[in-house]
């Protein structure tokens, strides 16, 4: 068995690549602690439990080639010290083409003190259904929040104050709305 993402009323799209990798990498970039990223993976382990999603969840170390590559998509983003997220999607897509290691999806924790994003709502960082998340910071909401991106929900929560998809993250839990949301988007497969 496999898991696919649905569209609703497209069935079932073609997949993401990241998503026939099943796995999501763990990357620092500039002064990150090897137990910030740990943290991280906890934190994305434990969505994935919730929602039922058996992606594997790899922390890579800080000097291997995965992370020069990484810094690389990041430095070609930057402009006037600020990342631009979109760009930083299209290079790395790019850059899955030539390199098989690129294409699990990736979630790539940066110093805030190094990067800043050219969207100011991007405060936590960003998240890519396309297999990429940019983290200013490892608290626990904004992980799951931008990870809630990656898999597939879109937009910001307008239906729950307290869910973890508002803009603002003010908590660690799903409304039922986004949850429902969540699940619906996932399903297993006969592989073909």
């Amino acid at each position: 068995m496999s898991i696919r993402r649905k569209y609703e009323g497209w069935g079932t799209r073609p997949r993401f690549r990241w998503e026939d990798e099943n796995k999501i990498l763990i990357i620092g970039v500039g002064e990150v602690s090897e137990s910030e990223k740990q943290q991280i993976a906890t934190y994305i382990r434990g969505l994935l439990d919730q929602f039922g999603l058996s992606f594997g969840v790899e922390v890579v170390a800080s000097g291997s080639h995965l992370t020069r590559s990484i810094r690389e998509v990041l430095q070609s983003s930057l402009s006037a010290n600020q990342l631009d997220s979109d760009s930083a999607l299209a290079d790395l897509n790019k850059r899955r083409k030539d390199d098989l290691s690129l294409r699990p999806a990736v979630v790539v924790k940066v110093n805030p003190s190094e990067y800043k994003f050219t969207d100011p709502k991007a405060i936590y960082g960003v998240g890519e259904p396309d297999g990429l998340v940019i983290l200013r910071f490892a608290r626990e909401e904004a992980v799951i929040h931008e990870m809630g991106h990656m898999l597939g929900i879109g937009s910001h929560c307008q239906k729950s104050p307290d869910c973890v998809m508002k803009w603002e993250c003010p908590s660690k839990s799903f409304c039922e709305s986004c949850a429902a949301k969540l699940k619906a988007l996932w399903c297993y497969t006969e592989p073909q």
